[in-house]
């Protein structure tokens, strides 16, 4: 899970030679993802929960 929230987070400094902007797609897609990353993150708590 680590891997992916790195992968998703903006890195600092970085720069965009070719001066392109996310569009509206990919900005639809990070939201979609992280919203999956989330729910995965409570399905695991919730599993934790009745397991313990």
């Amino acid at each position: 899970m680590d891997k992916l929230e790195a992968l998703l987070r903006p890195k600092e400094g970085q720069s965009n030679p070719a001066g392109h902007k996310r569009g509206t797609n990919d900005k639809d897609i990070t939201a979609k993802i992280k919203r999956a990353m989330d729910l995965s993150e409570d399905l695991s708590a919730k599993i934790k929960e009745n397991q313990g």
